[in-house]
């Protein structure tokens, strides 16, 4: 199964699932060009933030997306700051594990923060504990992930104000014949 599907069909069950006005798109690498995500939830008729680190992505997104529903910041996620209960939804796919896995607990406790009560926070992770860089990941040069282990970072969930709905292990096939395996998880701000 490729990512591009994954994130298209997490997309359409967070709308199946009731997000309702305001949906933010979070990736330090990508809200990117706004393929699959940002275009899945305009047309469900949602209004679309999409947040990343590169300016260049977020001028491809704004090309890509040009609707009024959806707007796009040049933001890192670890200190990205919104009013309190200002969405409906936030999701953050093949993101935060390049935040370090020390600022996790942070990141959820400000996700729980930027949500209206039962609120959904759907995303994904690395499945497997790990702290370290990869010198060429798919031709891209060199990569940092950071993971805690799924229990673990179902434990940070909770204990940041969400209750997990599922969490499931997908094996994802990358160009070039790499498998990774990402932990998917949608939850519930309590």
């Amino acid at each position: 199964m490729g990512s591009a599907w994954v994130v298209s069909v997490r997309a359409r069950e967070a709308r199946d699932i009731g997000i309702g006005e305001a949906v933010v798109h979070i990736h330090i690498h990508g809200c990117g060009t706004g393929f699959p995500v940002a275009r899945a939830v305009i047309e469900a008729g949602l209004t679309y933030t999409g947040v990343d680190l590169s300016a260049q992505m977020v001028e491809e997104a704004r090309r890509n997306v040009d609707h009024p529903a959806a707007t796009f910041h040049v933001a890192d996620m670890a200190t990205y700051s919104v009013e309190p209960a200002s969405f409906d939804g936030v999701m953050a796919f093949s993101s935060i594990f390049h935040v370090p896995r020390e600022q996790h607990a942070e990141l959820f406790g400000r996700v729980a923060a930027w949500l209206r009560p039962g609120g959904w926070f759907v995303f994904s992770v690395g499945a497997q504990d790990t702290d370290g860089t990869a010198e060429c990941w798919l031709d891209a040069g060199e990569m940092y992930w950071s993971n805690f282990s799924p229990d673990e970072t179902q434990e940070l969930l909770r204990a940041a104000g969400f209750e997990v709905a599922s969490a499931e292990v997908c094996e994802q096939h990358e160009p070039g014949g790499v498998t990774t395996s990402s932990l998917w998880i949608m939850a519930q701000k309590r």
